[in-house]
């Protein structure tokens, strides 16, 4: 915006020098100092602005002048090119970077990924007699998704202490390979009640598929919660 004031300013004074060749006297406002120097309506601008910028503009108004250019042309020209400047724009790019037309001016970008996968779990009764004489409760807890999660990591957290009985299996996948162990908390330690699993194959564990956990206890147990875990950092 200052290059712009300055072309005016420069314009109109020297135009006006030409057209009436009278001494006047001049006037500015900001940062830029007007004074008339010596005789022949000569006028001295200075402006705080940098040296490539300043000799930009003395190039300018230098080719204004020697086409004899109409000041009015001028000025709708630049103010065609201001209307013609693009807008800052919001571009939505979920994980990622957003471009419009591999072009980026100012963008705003919002990277608002999909929601998370929702867990559901049901519970299913499978003491045997063999078990209730042995004095153990067994509970078959079934899990589910209703989006596909890529090596996932579930943990479960029972209502009171359990053993987990055999292996994990998830229906509906040909190969299959799942861990698991005892919930720890990075911070505070051991999880009571809780068991991790990772799903290391297959890749995703996609919806339709069905997590099959049976844990026993000496005690009629529930699950009180099913969720998401850091495999990293909470499992052992």
């Amino acid at each position: 915006m200052k290059s712009l004031a300055l072309l005016v300013i420069v314009f109109g004074i020297v135009a006006h020098c030409q057209e009436t060749h009278t001494p006047t006297i001049a006037t500015a406002k900001g940062t830029c100092n007007i004074a008339n120097v010596g005789s022949n309506d000569r006028i001295e601008i200075k402006c705080a602005i940098g040296k490539e910028e300043a000799q930009k503009l003395i190039e300018i108004v230098n080719k204004i002048l020697a086409n004899q250019i109409d000041a009015n042309l001028v000025m709708t020209k630049l103010n065609e090119i201001l209307a013609q400047r693009q807008p800052s724009q919001i571009v939505n790019a979920p994980n990622g970077i957003g471009a419009i037309d591999s072009t980026l001016v100012n963008p705003t970008v919002n990277n608002y990924g999909p929601p998370p996968a929702n867990l559901t779990f049901t519970e299913e009764d499978a003491t045997d007699d063999t078990s209730r004489k042995q004095g153990y409760h067994v509970l078959k807890v079934h899990i589910a998704t209703d989006r596909s999660i890529v090596a996932a990591g579930i943990g479960v957290l029972f209502s009171g202490p359990v053993e987990i009985d055999g292996q994990p299996v998830l229906t509906g996948a040909l190969i299959q390979m799942i861990n698991g162990g005892p919930l720890i908390n990075k911070v505070t330690g051991p999880v009571p009640n809780g068991y991790g699993f990772s799903i290391d194959e297959p890749t995703a564990f996609m919806p339709g598929m069905d997590l099959v956990i049976t844990a026993r206890s000496k005690e009629a147990i529930h699950v009180l919660q099913v969720g998401h875990i850091n495999l990293t950092t909470t499992t052992k």
